[in-house]
């Protein structure tokens, strides 16, 4: 069943006159909550150096939305399927992308205001975002398209240590962990 907004017609109560939990589920629009960040993202970086007070702003902006988007897609959201991690190519691009036009936007600053004698000491800044993304994507594109779980399986298997290094609830939210005595009394 998909998520419905809330004014989608709902399923009339049950006998006891309970409603249909399902009809109150919100689905997060993922696509808005991204695009935002990506953007403040890139006017926080592209106008760092012509307004150095926007950092502080845009530090204050993604500490009250992380804290929102955590309470909201742990506690209010009902995730209905699992993207597998697909969204993390497409924010990995945006943000170098941002990082390079925030080092050309400083390039361009500096030339503006006649600081010749620097600009040479400023022309890796936007090279070396781009060697970043060029040795990680070498490094890390092909497996994290590609590697199936099956395999990732297998190769975890051959890993005598891995139990150690790992805890099971790795992964797991802190408020989800049991401690040793949680256990015992529940």
């Amino acid at each position: 069943r998909r998520c419905q907004p809330f004014s989608a017609e709902r399923q009339p109560p049950d006998e006891e006159g309970r409603a249909d939990p399902r009809d109150f589920l919100q689905c997060p629009d993922l696509a808005a909550d991204l695009s935002a960040l990506l953007f403040v993202l890139l006017v926080c970086v592209t106008y760092a150096t012509v307004a150095p007070l926007i950092l502080p702003a845009g530090l204050l902006f993604f500490i009250v939305k992380w804290l929102v988007l955590a309470v909201q897609y742990l506690y209010v959201h009902v995730p209905r399927f699992d993207s597998g991690g697909a969204f993390w190519h497409l924010l990995w691009n945006q943000a170098l992308l941002a990082l390079i036009l925030g080092n050309l936007t400083t390039l361009a600053l500096v030339g503006l205001r006649s600081g010749y004698a620097q600009l040479p000491f400023l022309l890796p800044l936007p090279i070396l975002p781009i060697g970043f993304k060029l040795r990680a994507e070498y490094r890390f594109l092909e497996p994290s398209r590609r590697l199936s779980l099956h395999v990732a399986r297998a190769l975890d298997a051959r890993d005598p240590r891995l139990a150690d290094r790992f805890s099971p609830d790795a992964y797991w939210h802190p408020a989800l962990r049991l401690t040793e005595g949680e256990m015992r009394t529940a």
